[in-house]
């Protein structure tokens, strides 16, 4: 048994991923492929192959239905590992394969990388959480520097095991009250990835945050600063007794109608992808909720450029004061 041909490291699984083998019998045989997670060590699927002396087998379509692209459920600033990417191996007939990399985007693995858009200088709202992922060989080291009036203290944050593909979440609400400003920046062995400035506002009333994976698997989020309502929708059930027409309110649902602010180039490129994303959540009171859009539309200028992201979000109503 040999394997002929695997596919390189960073190869995506949006596109094949075909492994060929040769079990070097004479005769035809039926063949157990097993797929393994190397992170995690644990069985992806397997698939039985009959009657074969040389074979292939794409993994692609079963990796994109083994990976589930969410966005991390914590309250508290965390280092984790990141689904944009899996290690794999592949076991035909006791030989396993080179462990391989592959990612939700064909890319460069060798070199760290920031997955994410992430305007070097921007305003958040306190207790607001900020995300972004990143490739790193060298592992990740994240060092926060807080500002207050009077004073500055350095935070340094290094996740438990060596990974290579990261989701950062910090909760700024683990700052103390008086920071007004803080600086970030990102490490990969002895090299820095990125560097940002974020200035810290009181929480803002108006407006959404939404938060999703890009195409590449990177995390995401923007604040739209106009949520408007547009429809609302009431249900009544209706009952005829001996008292006579009897109504009863069971719920209502509302649409919101969100629309990106004037942005260019690659802030508008980033926020586009929203509408392709298969999850979408909204960052309420530093958790987050899962987004039930009714529509996602991207509206563009006479010229045909792109001009805004208009999504409509729906939102039920479940009692207690609106």
């Amino acid at each position: 048994m040999r394997f002929v041909s695997i596919p390189p490291n960073g190869a995506s699984w949006s596109k094949q991923l075909i492994y060929s083998f040769d079990t070097e019998l004479d005769e035809k045989s039926d063949v157990d492929v097993e797929i393994f997670n190397q992170t995690t060590h644990q069985l992806i699927a397997r698939k039985r192959l009959y009657g074969v002396t040389r074979a292939e087998i794409d993994i692609a379509p079963i990796l994109r239905s083994a990976v589930e692209m969410v966005v991390p459920r914590v309250e508290s600033t965390a280092v984790l590992c990141s689904p944009m990417g899996i290690e794999v191996a592949v076991g035909i007939m006791g030989l396993m394969s080179a462990e391989r990399r592959f990612c939700a985007a064909e890319v460069d693995i060798r070199h760290p990388q920031l997955m994410s858009y992430m305007p070097e200088c921007q305003t958040l709202a306190y207790g607001e959480e900020i995300l972004f992922s990143v490739i790193a060989p060298e592992g990740v080291q994240i060092s926060i520097v807080e500002y207050t009036p009077t004073s500055k203290r350095t935070i340094s944050l290094v996740p438990d095991s060596n990974l290579l593909f990261y989701d950062v979440v910090i909760c700024t609400s683990m700052f103390r009250s008086d920071v007004e400003r803080i600086e970030l920046s990102v490490m990969s062995g002895t090299e820095q990835m990125a560097h940002f400035n974020f200035d810290l506002v009181p929480r803002l009333a108006d407006g959404r945050r939404l938060v999703w994976r890009n195409r590449r698997g990177g995390l995401e989020s923007y604040r739209f600063t106009k949520s408007l309502p547009i429809v609302t929708e009431v249900d009544v059930d209706a009952y005829n007794t001996t008292a006579g027409l009897m109504a009863k309110f069971r719920g209502s649902k509302e649409r919101y109608r969100l629309c990106s602010a004037l942005e260019y180039g690659e802030a508008l490129m980033s926020l586009r992808e929203i509408i392709y994303a298969p999850y979408i959540y909204d960052i309420r009171f530093d958790r987050l909720e899962d987004v039930t859009l009714a529509t996602r539309r991207m509206e563009y200028s006479r010229c045909g450029e792109l001009q805004s992201v208009a999504l409509e979000i729906i939102g039920e109503w479940k009692g207690g004061e609106r």
